[in-house]
């Protein structure tokens, strides 16, 4: 199985016929298992995963950086990205930074982050931790919130990741043959897979060019200087909104 759209589906293929996919606020130890995704970096690739999922009637669980360096979550383009995933019955949750500062308290830090982000987008009440310390984590209790690096999300079930393209799969096929009940918890980063399967570099060279693409396209919709000065030089004179 490889690192590939068609790879993803046939993946989740195999998981649904032996395990029901469902959100962590439906929680059981055996026969479920609970799909998500961290959005690191890569937001504009989660579209084709989460219809491969929808496609499959698999619900996932989708987490998106407050404070992230790669993308501005309240972007007109992130907001539509994320609108799209939840029509198709996705869960829309926060990825969380957690502060260098430490003026609030973890949790009133959790709770008021949710509650402005919740004006924008269609939030549901759990949260996931970027580069986080587990062992700190794994007891914390949040009034009104699941915090999926609670012990019962990585202890009493299994726990799964494809981070930095490691070979999970294997890991997890040998895991299904020893125990083909317990629960599993699955974190999937949408960075990681494409159309053609990709090593941990070109995957990295890949979307600096996708991202390149999308920032040219930027400076020609919001910059009209810019596009005064691109389309004069490359294209002569094309009104914008013709075909190029």
């Amino acid at each position: 199985m490889s690192f590939t759209f068609s790879g993803y589906r046939e993946l989740l293929g195999s998981l649904k016929k032996h395990f029901k996919f469902s959100t962590f606020d439906d929680y059981h130890t055996k026969g479920f298992i609970y799909l998500r995704h961290d959005i690191d970096i890569f937001i504009e690739n989660c579209l084709i995963l989460g219809e491969i999922e929808s496609e499959l009637g698999i619900k996932a669980t989708y987490m998106f950086m407050t404070s992230g360096e790669f993308y501005n979550l309240l972007s007109r383009s992130s907001i539509k990205i994320i609108e799209k995933l939840h029509e198709m019955g996705h869960v829309i949750s926060l990825h969380i930074d957690l502060p260098v500062s430490n003026k609030l308290s973890l949790v009133s830090y959790i709770k008021e982050t949710h509650e402005y982000f919740k004006n924008f987008l269609p939030l549901s009440p759990i949260v996931s931790f970027h580069r986080p310390n587990v062992k700190e984590l794994e007891n914390l209790e949040i009034p009104g919130f699941v915090n999926v690096y609670h012990r019962k999300f990585f202890k009493d079930i299994r726990y799964f990741s494809d981070s930095k393209m490691r070979n999970f799969l294997s890991q997890l096929e040998n895991s299904l043959k020893e125990d083909p009940e317990t629960s599993i918890h699955l974190l999937i980063h949408p960075f990681w897979w494409d159309h053609v399967e990709y090593n941990v570099l070109t995957a990295f060279d890949r979307y600096l060019y996708i991202k390149n693409q999308f920032l040219r396209r930027a400076l020609r919709i919001e910059l009209n200087l810019y596009r005064q000065i691109m389309d004069g030089r490359f294209f002569g004179n094309i009104e914008e909104g013709s075909n190029e």
